[in-house]
């Protein structure tokens, strides 16, 4: 097949591009994003992947989850959908197939349904570093029990070393060493060259994330809670849930910072912050 989808999977999300007729990746995008976030609702056959489930989630609807690596520890934990009941481990399989699905029709220009294009459909797969060896396996398997046998597993540094190599940003014969910040954690990886695997690893939690957006996101939650008396909010969850919010702010910084902040339960709050405070 002239074309591929490759997904850069984390704990927290899912990133989709794809490549066709030998073109350059593009990011595939079904909204304003080609970036999911890795939350699921199902009530029905109602099915919603990504931000609008992880807004119910955040209101703590019972039909919404995530934290999906940790759920799908446990056996006994399903959803139901179309009547059927499913193991958790498949939520990520139903959101993954709407935007496969997406990409026929809008990209591809198909009208066929995606069922009759698994056993050959190519799937490329980059793990973050905070997906663990058997996560990865996990994923892997959900697809080849699902009818996918067209996939691969891209390693993303050697793919990025040889880039750099090549345009003389690194050496072939240097040790190196690669950093990566997730959430908060700083994972790293030794390479005694860029053609060579891993000498070792570590992660560092707490380094691995600019410490201005939880500083900041914690003071507009608690600049709306002075400001809000009434509110009773989890501030800890709110706080999460304005990360990538605060680090928008700090791309552009000023003096003052304010604006209005959606907060997880959908509404909107005024907040003013000094950048030297």
């Amino acid at each position: 097949m002239g074309f591929c989808v490759l997904a850069k999977i984390s704990k927290r999300t899912v990133t989709f591009w794809y490549q066709a007729d030998g073109n350059p990746y593009a990011p595939l995008k079904m909204r304003e994003s080609n970036e999911i976030p890795l939350y699921f609702y199902v009530n029905g056959n109602d099915f919603v992947f990504g931000a609008a489930a992880r807004e119910r989630f955040y209101k703590n609807d019972p039909y919404a989850y995530g934290n999906y690596f940790e759920i799908v520890k446990d056996p006994a934990k399903h959803f139901s959908i179309y009547g059927n009941k499913k193991p958790v481990k498949q939520l990520f399989y139903y959101g993954f197939e709407q935007y496969l699905s997406h990409f026929l029709n809008t990209v591809l220009y198909k009208s066929d349904s995606i069922e009759s294009y698994r056993q050959q459909f190519p799937l490329r797969f980059l793990f973050d570093d905070d997906i663990e060896d058997n996560e990865k396996s996990l994923i892997e398997n959900l697809f080849q029990e699902a009818g996918y046998f067209n996939l691969d597993r891209i390693a993303y540094h050697n793919t990025l070393f040889n880039i750099l190599a090549q345009k003389q940003i690194l050496s072939n014969n240097k040790a190196i060493l690669f950093m990566n910040g997730i959430d908060d954690v700083l994972y790293l990886n030794l390479y005694k060259n860029s053609k060579a695997e891993a000498l070792g690893s570590a992660k560092l939690p707490g380094q691995g994330a600019d410490p201005r957006v939880k500083i900041l996101a914690d003071m507009i939650v608690e600049y709306i809670i002075l400001q809000n008396s009434y509110l009773s909010v989890n501030k800890d969850a709110e706080i999460a849930f304005l990360l990538p919010f605060s680090a928008a702010l700090l791309q552009n910084i000023s003096p003052i910072i304010k604006g209005e902040a959606e907060l997880s339960d959908g509404n909107r709050y005024w907040f003013n912050v000094r950048e030297k405070t």
